[in-house]
């Protein structure tokens, strides 16, 4: 609230944001009323994969400036495959759909994102064919980063994005096309580093990939953490390159060597499709 912009967004991910659905509705409430005290405008954008997305809380979503990211990986088979619920008799993909009906109902701004797996690469087409006839226009179509990719299945992959470009005419009516491939939007595919500032539930602020390293690799804490409470301005904020290159350091000698490997994969496939789509897309 004390940065200098006249505008902001906040940004409620996971793991999944709604199994703890007061805090949402705590921090939109503030943040929105902290908005209008200082006379900024105020945004925000919630990944959920549905399960606990009660019509009572779309109603209280309605009432702002937001966008839902729903997670979906495709036909019922597909999508419970990967959303492994907790409760064995819980069916992820039908409590999704449920739920769904109120996001429509309440005219709430939405989009999908489909993540797969080189496992999964092979229903890719039915997959996204079928989250199409639910009615999604505004698709992402994300490789999972943490798995091993072969330049076969990537190729295949852009392939099939420059397919259904041309099928719905994308370059030419962009976000105004029947079906939008939301990802095509940023060409930089996802390396190492991620910029996006993230905040901790103690407080600290991190580098998103920061803390994502530091989780996986379980390093040792480092610098690059910052604390709210020692924060007036979020303008304060920034990362060097020598506490960027100190992360990576972090990084290179950790003993797990699989890991190590896997980010090197990521890091050749990011840069690949960005050279294939650019090659195939302009």
């Amino acid at each position: 609230f004390r940065s200098e912009s006249d505008s902001f967004r906040v940004d409620f991910a996971g793991g999944e944001p709604l199994l703890r659905k007061p805090w949402v509705r705590q921090g939109i409430e503030t943040a929105h009323a902290r908005a209008r005290e200082l006379g900024k405008r105020d945004s925000y954008y919630l990944v959920t994969n549905g399960i606990e997305l009660s019509a009572d809380f779309s109603r209280f979503l309605a009432d702002f400036d937001l966008e839902l990211e729903i997670s979906i990986d495709g036909d019922e088979a597909s999508h419970n495959k990967n959303k492994v619920a907790v409760d064995p008799g819980l069916n992820a993909y039908r409590a999704l759909l449920s739920n769904f009906e109120s996001v429509r109902q309440h005219g709430i701004h939405y989009n999908a994102v489909l993540v797969f797996t080189p496992a999964s690469f092979a229903t890719l087409r039915k997959d996204l064919e079928h989250v199409l006839a639910l009615g999604f226009q505004n698709i992402s179509i994300n490789y999972a980063v943490g798995y091993s990719w072969e330049p076969e299945l990537i190729e295949r992959y852009v392939d099939l994005l420059a397919e259904y470009v041309e099928r719905y005419d994308m370059a030419e009516k962009g976000k105004q096309a029947p079906f939008f491939i939301k990802n095509l939007l940023y060409k930089s595919e996802p390396t190492v580093l991620n910029s996006e500032l993230m905040v901790d539930t103690d407080g600290s602020l991190h580098l998103l990939s920061e803390w994502q390293f530091r989780k996986a690799l379980r390093l040792h804490p480092g610098t690059l953490g910052y604390s709210l409470d020692d924060l007036e301005s979020i303008d304060q904020v920034y990362f060097t390159k020598a506490q960027v290159y100190h992360l990576l350091y972090e990084i290179y000698r950790s003993p797990d060597g699989r890991t190590l490997r896997i980010i090197h994969n990521n890091v050749e496939t990011g840069l690949r499709i960005s050279q294939l789509l650019k090659a195939r897309l302009g």
